[in-house]
């Protein structure tokens, strides 16, 4: 999220009955990168079965200065080092895809989004 941006989610797990030894894992991580934003994130598991494994969670936060400054004193700008944890957050959504070829073609895209081609 940038400066004002809002960002709202209900992540929805649901174990119906007869489903037993099911698994619902979630775990939604919110990236803020400036200020004023606005943040609400709803785990809802729905489990009407007791012989189950689920849980949720959840963190919501800036990046870490620490990694900021190790990244920018080996030579990546602000927004390179911004763009490099970013992609640490969108990596594991995008391995997902089982389509190779789309797989790489969205890495790239969200690579030159979060600017990691380019120089400041």
């Amino acid at each position: 999220l940038f400066d004002y941006g809002q960002y709202q989610m209900v992540a929805n797990g649901n174990i119906k009955k007869g489903c037993f030894d099911a698994q619902s894992h979630q775990a939604t991580r919110v990236l803020t990168l400036g200020q004023g934003h606005k943040t609400k994130v709803i785990p809802l598991l729905l489990i009407d079965e007791n012989d189950v494994k689920a849980s949720h969670a959840l963190t919501i936060g800036q990046p870490d200065a620490d990694q900021l400054y190790y990244l920018q004193s080996r030579g990546l700008s602000t927004k390179q080092a911004v763009g490099l944890l970013s992609v640490g957050y969108f990596l594991p959504v995008i391995d997902l895809v089982e389509d190779e070829e789309l797989k790489e073609s969205l890495r790239q895209e969200m690579e030159s989004k979060v600017g990691l081609y380019g120089h400041q």
